[in-house]
């Protein structure tokens, strides 16, 4: 009877597995393994909080912009807890997207570009982006030290800078 449980058991972890790996999305492949380079630039440069314009390069091997693609752009900061910024652009100019942002917290963020191709094979690059307090957030405000006064630190962690 215990054979036939594991067996059972067996089966079943085996089913669900499969499931879980069917359900699961694969990440896009780096711009470079698709062929492609996503170049980017920003103003304000550096990036300070509220509004800014990001500029989306889309190249192929040859240097020849990328036309008919769509671009999606999502920014999260690194800490838990903060809505993510998402914008889908699906008209370029010369291989060039105009995307209008909202840099809505100063602190680390990472923003992945994620392009389709026009044959629907998609491409991502990843940017860590550390924006700077902007005019509208108050003197002295530090979003770092708001988050970490909420972290729990192993005594073996180096402290922060700042």
């Amino acid at each position: 009877m215990a054979r036939q449980a594991r067996s059972w058991l067996t089966f079943l972890l085996l089913v669900g597995g499969l499931v879980l790996t069917a359900c699961r999305q694969a990440e896009p492949p780096d711009a470079q393994a698709a062929g492609i380079e996503i170049a980017v630039t920003m103003e304000p440069d550096p990036p300070v909080t509220g509004a800014a314009t990001l500029w989306v390069s889309v190249r192929n091997e040859a240097g020849e912009p990328v036309r008919d693609a769509k671009l999606n752009v999502r920014g999260d900061m690194t800490h838990a807890g903060m809505v993510p910024v998402i914008r889908d652009i699906e008209e370029s100019e010369d291989g060039v997207f105009v995307v209008p942002f909202e840099w809505t917290m100063s602190g680390d963020w990472i923003v992945d570009f994620t392009v389709t191709l026009p044959d629907g094979e998609t491409a991502q690059e990843r940017l860590d982006i550390t924006v700077a307090p902007g005019e509208n957030e108050p003197e002295g405000h530090d979003a770092h030290a708001d988050h970490d006064a909420h972290d729990v630190h192993d005594e073996h962690e180096t402290p922060h800078d700042g």
